[in-house]
């Protein structure tokens, strides 16, 4: 089973030793949450890219409504450039925007900002895609140094996020990992029977991104859980345990690979997870 890690905490230095790891493990990505853990994610990427040999580093997502889609999409092209082919570029219309960023927005009205997402999500593919091994290629709107193709796309979240990802031909994640996220396939087939091909993407491209506690045991797993006491995730104990539940959600939601959000804040307890759960997946 393909999986990667999604780093749901926002702790810096968890982050800095446990890229290593995942990289090590063999995981596929690594992915980091923005607000609210992570303010800056596409600031570490950089970092975390040369930190790694091979592993993919990536945003998931970004909340775009946040965002200037050129300057944006020439943030990524610049990473891509110095990370060939291991950058993904995840991004997410968000209009429960946190206060403090909805307040630096001129205009933060929800309905006026989910109107505007898919023009946005246009014109950020459409300057992202501007690179010189593209046939439509315009030198005049590009950046000069862009690598030869751009980064990986994902589009993540629900229902429209699905149909932008079919009908703009990009990658397509389903999170499982927060409190109101809702189990049902229905998004990720309703993509994978609508996706346009395109010369970035051939096939669909499809990530469930799954959030939980992966423990020594079972028992000690669901402690940490009640513990915590945010709210109870969809994958829940043991390394078995987890990646047998993880196994059959790939199985259901026809994923490509599994991005694992380990909710531990133990350093050791998320090296252990990711380290165990690796090896089964092998």
């Amino acid at each position: 089973m393909k999986l990667g890690f999604l780093d749901l905490l926002g702790d810096l230095e968890h982050t800095i030793e446990l890229i290593g790891v995942a990289d090590a493990a063999g995981l596929t990505r690594y992915w980091l949450t923005e607000f609210p853990p992570q303010p800056s994610p596409m600031m570490l990427l950089g970092t975390l890219a040369g930190l790694s040999d091979r592993i993919s580093v990536g945003t998931a997502a970004i909340l775009f409504s946040y965002y200037a889609p050129r300057r944006t999409a020439h943030d990524y092209q610049l990473l891509e450039r110095l990370y060939e082919g291991r950058i993904d570029a995840g991004v997410a219309s968000s209009t429960a925007l946190p206060r403090f960023i909805a307040d630096d927005l001129e205009d933060r009205d929800p309905a006026k900002l989910a109107a505007a997402y898919p023009a946005r999500f246009a014109t950020f593919l459409h300057h992202l895609r501007n690179t010189p091994g593209n046939p439509a290629y315009d030198r005049e709107l590009a950046w000069s140094g862009a690598a030869a193709e751009p980064p990986r796309v994902w589009s993540l979240g629900s229902g429209r996020a699905a149909e932008l990802a079919a009908g703009h031909g990009t990658g397509f994640g389903y999170p499982l990992m927060y409190s109101g996220s809702v189990d049902d396939p229905q998004a990720m087939q309703r993509y994978v029977r609508t996706f346009t091909p395109n010369p970035f993407l051939e096939q669909p491209r499809r990530v469930l991104a799954v959030s939980g506690y992966c423990g020594a045991t079972d028992e000690q797993a669901r402690a940490v859980a009640e513990s915590w006491g945010i709210f109870t995730p969809h994958v829940i104990g043991s390394p078995a345990t987890c990646f047998t539940r993880l196994a059959a959600l790939r199985d259901r939601y026809d994923a490509d690979e599994i991005i694992w959000g380990d909710m531990n804040r133990v350093l050791a307890a998320r090296r252990a997870a990711i380290e165990a759960l690796a090896a089964l997946a092998r």
